[in-house]
This record gives C-alpha cells, structure tokens and sequence, in this order.
C-alpha cells in the first residue's frame, strides 16, 4: 500500500477503559476472600467442612455479578482542531490577584472543567446522553475510576501512537511456532 492510500485509511487513536461500576459488589467479594482465606488456614490441610469452599462459590458469583457492571469505555481523539478549540474554551482560572491558579497555570488549562469536557468529547462507545454522562463522571465514579477515563482521553488525543508488542503474545507464539 502505497503512502497516500495509507493517509486516505488512516483512523485517529483510540483506547478502552474497562471500569466495574459497582464498588460495592469489589468490597463483598474483598470479605468472602478474607473469611475464605482464614477457613482454610484454621482447616489445615483439610479442607472438608471448613466452609472455604462455599465462601469461593460465592464469590464466583459475586465475580458474575461485577462483569455484568462491568462497561468498557471507548474513546476516540478529536481532530487537531477540534482538541485545540476545546482546549481553549477552558482558560486557567485566575485569583483574586488576576494570576492563574497554580495548578490550572501549571497545565494551561482549568482542571475542573477541561478533563470532564475532554472525556466526554472523546468518548464514542457507549453512547451515552449528556445527563447521563454527568451524572456518571460527577457523581458515581471515584477519582480514580475518573483519572482512568481522563487519562485515556488524554493519551489519545496527545500521546504518541506506536504499533503495540505484547511480550506474553510474542513467547506463546515463539513456543508454538513449528521446528
């Protein structure tokens, strides 16, 4: 394929985030781990009547019911244009002083309003309406489960594209490759 016909095919980056959304189902699964953990410790070496077997059910459930709240978040980077203009509409705020805050100064941009508006512009799947998008990124993730959105927001619009390698994807396929 010749340059041109790879500029004409060419698609902007893109990333998941996989985000389980219900917390609380991690938290119960986190105590049947410990009370699994410390019956099979009193049991010894037998495990019979110990009641670890009944504690790793449920939490084989509880694992069904966390992949179910489970979404995976594609986003998708802006055009140049388009990242530079909302990039823009989010000036630093200033202080009583007139100087920038120190923390919007340091990255040119407000952070309070910039990350919310640049996931929610770069996020293509699922489809979700403004209401819900807010309500989402306000109100139900934690600062972690956001700085994860955010982050993948921010490496496809401004980090660097490289043809990816797995090391796990290289050996299996060098163990299996025929002598």
């Amino acid at each position: 394929m010749d340059v041109t016909e790879i500029i004409k095919s060419a698609k902007r980056p893109e990333k998941t985030v996989e985000l389980c959304l219900r917390g609380d189902l991690v938290a119960a699964w986190e105590d049947l781990e410990r009370k699994r953990a410390a019956a099979e410790q009193a049991s010894g070496d037998s495990l019979a009547g110990s009641g670890a077997r009944q504690y790793a059910e449920q939490m084989r459930a509880l694992e069904e019911q966390m992949a179910q709240a489970t979404v995976v978040f594609r986003l998708r980077a802006l055009p140049r244009r388009e990242y530079n203009e909302l990039y823009a509409a989010h000036p630093p705020r200033l202080d009583a002083d007139g100087k920038p805050d120190r923390l919007d100064g340091a990255y040119g941009y407000n952070t309070l309003t910039f990350w919310p508006a640049l996931v929610a512009a770069s996020l293509v799947e699922p489809l979700l309406d403004a209401e819900v998008l807010d309500t989402l990124l306000q109100d139900q993730l934690s600062d972690a489960q956001f700085d994860a959105l955010a982050g993948a927001a921010i490496v496809v619009n401004r980090g660097e594209v490289d043809v990816p390698f797995s090391p796990g994807a290289s050996a299996m396929l060098r163990s299996s490759a025929p002598e």
